[in-house]
């Protein structure tokens, strides 16, 4: 479905503001939920506003985001503490 052109401008802002939201939470985040996205590393939560915004846009970017998250993405060491 493509929306009205009157409407265009409104989804772009509505996506942006959703990346943006999405990059924030990865920044302030208290629990380590993602465990591979450094918290409180700039550089990380803009690239997640960035990849947020083009799966948005074209949902094939999810795929190619997760694998770059992978083979890039911050790994912790999961040894239990003695």
């Amino acid at each position: 479905m493509k929306l009205p052109a009157i409407l265009q401008p409104l989804w772009s802002v509505r996506l942006i503001l959703v990346s943006i939201i999405a990059g924030f939470f990865i920044y302030f985040r208290d629990l380590d939920y993602y465990k591979s996205i450094p918290r409180h590393n700039l550089l990380a939560a803009m690239v997640v506003v960035l990849w947020s915004y083009l799966t948005l846009k074209e949902p094939a970017f999810l795929l190619v985001g997760l694998v770059l998250l992978n083979v890039f993405g911050y790994h912790h060491d999961f040894r239990v503490m003695q």
